[in-house]
């Protein structure tokens, strides 16, 4: 058996299904003028309505052709709607309250009998009785909550059924505003007239399903945050009563539904970083993509040595300071900068000067920026050979 909502918006597309064409060409029909909300419109009057998406107001009153092609649906929405929202709603939100009280009541009775027959103090009992209206308050302020939320929702997404409306008539409402010269009065009404003919199964269902997906969200939306409250209604017992009773309270059990969820994702990730700690205290090997070192790096200090044999290297940010044995030892050091470090790399080499006193070229040191990786070219190849 169809559930009754689905039968009722069944019920409302094919209402509006019906009355789409006469109400779309109620708008084309000759000017009334003694009654002009029984004629149609003038020309100019029926493109500023298309210019603007199906609302305009002139002289003669507001015209909200979306609203008029939505109103056989609601017609046979708006009765059932007003009951589930206007008396439906306020009625279950009451029921749970009952309910949840009478719970607690009969939990706290047995608790009672229980305690009386081990020989419990009646005091912690009676303390106990005293915070059962507290509960009952704390549930009653729930309910009247949910039930502001759930009318505020339902007003939102009632207005939801004209826009979807809109949205499938934009294609008409711009083809006509385009229309221009002589017989357009013609031409645009032809354009609406067939635009409605062909859309009016879809745009209807697609309005009618859009409202229902957000009636579901709102559901769920209700049921998980009175989840939330009635959970926090039952920490607070577990603890009173666990505390009268000797138990104590386990460690975790008394936090927030949503503390308590965060503690299991916490220890979740602390499993996992304990099993790789063993896997190094055992010595194996532990794989990890991003601590892989960039593969250019090595080859860079590799070409280096290379190109310049016998070159002293020094790695700047290096712990180690480990030197590379050479066979030269008069060349000056060619110092490599670290991939992480951020300023250039200072490189000094020999240069070739002239002695004035008696005409000989004597070496000196000059610095010169080099950019990481790349090795500067001397004046005097020879030098950095001997």
């Amino acid at each position: 058996m169809r559930p009754l909502g689905v039968v009722l918006a069944d019920t409302a597309v094919d209402n509006a299904v019906a009355e789409a064409n006469p109400t779309t060409q109620h708008w084309g029909t000759r000017v009334n003028r003694k009654n002009r909300a029984l004629g149609g419109l003038y020309w100019a009057s029926y493109k500023a309505v298309c210019r603007r998406d199906g609302v305009y107001t002139n002289a003669q009153g507001l015209h909200e052709w979306n609203s008029q092609l939505s109103a056989p649906m609601m017609k046979v929405l708006s009765p059932g709607w007003e009951k589930m929202f206007s008396r439906r709603t306020p009625a279950v939100m009451a029921k749970f309250v009952k309910l949840a009280s009478g719970l607690i009541k009969s939990f706290h009775q047995d608790i009672d009998s229980r305690a009386r027959k081990i020989g419990l103090g009646l005091a912690g009992l009676y303390g106990l009785k005293q915070q059962l209206p507290v509960h009952e308050n704390i549930l009653k302020d729930v309910s009247r909550e949910f039930g502001e939320f759930v009318n505020n929702s339902q007003k939102e997404i009632n207005r939801e059924f004209v826009p979807a409306i809109q949205e499938a008539m934009l294609g008409a409402y711009q083809q006509c505003v385009a229309e221009s010269g002589p017989g357009q009065f013609v031409r645009m009404k032809t354009i609406m007239t067939g635009h409605v003919d062909q859309n009016r199964h879809s745009m209807f269902r697609q309005s009618v399903d859009g409202v229902r997906q957000q009636l579901k969200k709102l559901t769920k939306d209700v049921e998980a945050r009175m989840n939330d409250k009635s959970d926090e209604v039952f920490v607070a017992m577990q603890r009173d009563y666990r505390s009268f009773l000797g138990g104590g309270a386990p460690e975790g059990q008394l936090l927030p539904k949503s503390e308590r969820m965060l503690r299991k994702e916490v220890l979740h990730i602390v499993e996992g970083m304990e099993a790789i700690f063993r896997k190094v205290a055992a010595g194996e090997k532990v794989e990890d993509d991003e601590d892989e070192d960039d593969e250019e790096g090595p080859r860079r200090r590799t070409d280096v040595l290379q190109d310049h044999p016998g070159t002293q290297v020094k790695h700047e940010g290096d712990a180690s300071n480990q030197d590379i044995d050479t066979s030269n030892t008069d060349s000056q050091p060619v110092r490599v900068k670290s991939e992480t470090q951020e300023n250039p790399v200072m490189t000094k080499v020999p240069k070739a000067q002239e002695d004035p006193s008696n005409g000989e070229s004597s070496s000196t040191e000059t610095t010169q920026p080099v950019v990481e990786g790349e090795v500067p070219e001397t004046p005097n190849a020879q030098l950095m050979e001997s």
